[in-house]
Formats: structure tokens, sequence, C-alpha cells
């Protein structure tokens, strides 16, 4: 009768216990363990494997022991104190703290004046600024614009026959990073002689264009420029100073070290018209630091010094057509036609403008009228020019 008495008072009890206290062993548990139920100090919702709880659970040594009085009580749980908050007055210093409470080692800031906000969007504004202004990765980038804009100021002195020659020139093509748009430019060339022939002591150029530059894939870019310009001394009628300066050329991206470039260059002056584009850029292939860009007709050689520092090495025909007017009223298209050998240092700013002084030497020199046989040569000379890049 004792034992019926037992059994209905324990199928009552298990019957009537709330969900709350069903709980799920966790992997840790061993096999057979049980729980005292009045060992629980807090509820854990159902499902709640025991090592998430904070709870000791010991095992009973009997199953009678679950209903069991415990003389001994559970240790106590305490819940993880936040930080407590940390009031500063306004205007003074404070350190950054990191999700543990502790003292960042970062340097103090100032604190903004009350009810004025934190833009803490600048981060990846300066990272950007960085890489722009990175020489190294300047360096690196494949070879995606035939032209780019560039202005420069140019000495090459000379008197007598010797044609000295100074002049202000913006190239009238778009920044390194612009993709398409109207360009311009408005160019002023003064001469020094020659005393056999009576050149104009100015020479103006004004054009107007139109560049677009593209990446269809991965493999292949170009850059294409049509534009239109007066090349004239604005003495007398301009009609045969009207010049057409135009380019298209494309690039085969071969890997991240090699790029294949070809295309045309329709430079409209009298004496060449059209120039091929061709040959290869080469980067960090043969020595580190160093840029190949081997391409006719505007070869040049980069090797950086440091994230705003590089030297170069470069060649390029300079020269041009222009419409003019001898002091007899006579009207005559003018062309000079020289070679250019260039040694550079060359700068990128904060603003990762780039900036340069120049060295070359001027050799292949000679000027030549249209319709008059033959021309005139002149003696090799030495330059110098400053030039800005954006």
């Amino acid at each position: 009768m004792k034992l019926l008495k037992s059994t209905l008072l324990q199928t009552l009890i298990l019957g009537t216990l709330p969900p709350l206290l069903t709980l799920e062993c966790s992997p840790d548990f061993a096999e057979g363990q049980q729980i005292q139920a009045n060992r629980i100090v807090h509820s854990v919702p159902a499902g709640t494997p025991l090592a998430e709880s904070a709870g000791t659970y010991p095992s009973p040594a009997t199953p009678e022991s679950v209903f069991e009085p415990s003389n001994s009580a559970a240790p106590a749980v305490t819940p993880p104190v936040p930080p407590a908050p940390i009031i500063i007055p306004d205007g003074e210093n404070y350190q950054s703290y990191d999700s543990t409470g502790r003292v960042s080692l970062s340097d103090s800031v100032e604190l903004p004046a009350p009810g004025v906000e934190i833009d803490f969007s600048g981060d990846s504004e300066d990272e950007d600024e960085e890489l722009q202004q990175n020489l190294y990765a300047v360096m690196g980038q494949p070879y995606r614009a035939y032209r780019s804009d560039a202005n420069s100021l140019g000495w090459l002195p000379g008197s007598g026959d010797d044609f000295g020659w100074l002049d202000w020139v913006t190239d009238p093509y778009l920044d390194r990073e612009d993709s398409s748009g109207l360009t311009g430019a408005i160019n002023i060339h003064w001469l020094s002689g020659p005393y056999s022939l009576p050149m104009p002591p100015q020479l103006f150029d004004l054009s107007i264009g139109y560049q677009h530059r593209d990446t269809i894939s991965d493999r292949f870019s170009y850059d294409i420029f049509a534009s239109i310009g007066l090349f004239t001394d604005f003495r007398d009628s301009a009609r045969d100073g009207v010049r057409y300066p135009s380019h298209a050329v494309g690039m085969f991206h071969l890997d991240r070290s090699t790029d294949a470039v070809f295309g045309v260059d329709y430079i409209s002056r009298d004496d060449i018209k059209l120039l091929p584009v061709f040959g290869m850029s080469i980067r960090d292939l043969l020595i580190d630091d160093l840029r190949l860009d081997l391409i006719f007709p505007r070869p040049r050689i980069d090797y950086v010094l440091n994230d705003s520092h590089r030297l170069y090495l470069a060649g390029y025909m300079d020269g041009g057509s222009w419409d003019i007017e001898f002091p007899d009223e006579s009207d005559h298209v003018a062309t000079y036609q020289d070679l250019r050998l260039t040694f550079g240092f060359e700068t990128a700013d904060d603003d990762g403008d780039l900036s340069s002084i120049e060295l070359g030497y001027v050799f292949n020199r000679s000027l030549e009228l249209r319709g008059v046989p033959g021309r005139m040569d002149m003696d090799d000379a030495f330059m110098i020019r400053l030039i800005t890049r954006n």
C-alpha cells in the first residue's frame, strides 16, 4: 500500500511540472545524469543547452533524490555588469574605449562642441586619397590612357638663326581618371629668330575636341579623341591653319604586368599627317618599381623612388604647322619640327596632382614653308620644362 501511494504521488507531481523546468542536456553532460529540481535558481527557456546556462547541476544518486530537499544552496549566478557610461565635459580630450571598457592606445582627440555631430566617414576618403597620391599604385595601373591633360611652360634658348622658343601649352585632353567629355586648349608660343626667316613673334593654338575612354572587358580598353583647331599668328586669314588632331588607340591587357598597345595618331601637320601607335607597356617585370611604356611615338620609362617621387626618361616629337603672314603680307604655312629626349623628376602632391621638372636634349630641328623647296636646319639645343598633370 505504501509503494502504491508513492507511485501515485510521483505520477501526480511529474504530470504538473511546468514546461520551463524541461531542460536539454548539453553534449558535455554525461549520459544517465539527472538534474535536481530544487537546485534551479533561475528560469531557463526550453531547449537551452546546459553549457549556455550559468547554474551548476550535480548528478543525484537515485531517481528519488529529485524530490528530496537539498541542504546546500546553489552558487548564485551574477550577470556581467556593463561598463559604466563615461561622462566627459564638453570640449575636453578623451580616449577611445574598446568593447571591454579598456582604454585603447589611440591618441586623444578633442570633442566637438555640444550638438555637433561627429562624421566617421572620412576614413575611407583618406584611404582613397592616399591611394590616389601613392605613385606605387599609379605605376602598377594598366595602360588605359594614350594622352592625358598636362600644362607646361617650356624654354628652348636661342638667338639669331638658332631659333629660340618659349611656350605655354595646355594639352587638350582629359584628366587621367576621366572617361569622356569635351576638351579645349589655348596655347601661346613666343619665338626668337631666326633672322634669316622673318617669323612672327607669337604663334597661337586654339582647339576644342571630345575624348572618350572605356574598358570593354578585363582584356581590352580604348582611348579615342577627335578635335578641330586653329593654328595661326592671327595676322591674316587663318583658313590654312585649320587642323584636325585626333587619335584612336586600343590596349590589350595580356596580364597584370603587360599591355599591348596599337592604333593611329593623326597629327594633321604639313610634314607628317599620320603616325602609327604601337608598343608594349611592362610593369614590375624586369626590375621592381620600374615601368616601361615602350610605345611609339611617345615612349617613357619610369622608376619610382618612394610614394611621392619618381624619375623618368621620355621621348617625343614636337612642333607644328601654323598659318602665318610675313612682313611683305605674303601668306605661308610654316612647319617646325624637332625630336626631344628628356629626363624628368616628378612629384605627387597631397591632392594626387603630378608636377615635374624636365631637362631635355632637342635635335633634328628644322623649319620649312609650304610650297617652298628645301628646309632650314638648326643646331641641336637643350631645353627646360615645368609640367603639371591632374
